[in-house]
């Protein structure tokens, strides 16, 4: 994706390592508004709060990790909303059959 915001640039190679951990990362969204379970390999369980507008950019953030704006977890959420599409979880989903049911 070409326009990754800079915590996910920071963060790519850890952000990616820690959703192949195969543990469980639940997502909860209403239209543009995203909280994402992540938890790390010691089944340590962080929140990262995203709201992302339609076309992709995030309008606020933040994680219960207390590290800011600008951590792991928040880049872990934000490859899991996108997950290698140009539009985020909530766009494809309103264009989806399941949206419809």
């Amino acid at each position: 994706m070409e326009n990754q915001p800079e915590f996910v640039q920071k963060h790519l190679r850890s952000a990616r390592a820690l959703l192949k951990l195969n543990v469980k990362n639940e997502s909860v969204f209403s239209r543009g508004t995203y909280q994402i379970e992540i938890q790390d390999k010691n089944k340590q369980k962080y929140f990262p709060f995203l709201q992302i507008t339609d076309n992709g950019e995030v309008s606020d953030s933040f994680c219960s990790c207390g590290e800011g704006k600008n951590c792991v977890h928040l880049a872990a959420a934000w490859l899991k909303i996108f997950n290698e599409f140009e539009e985020p979880l909530h766009v494809r989903f309103r264009k989806s059959l399941w949206n419809r049911l």
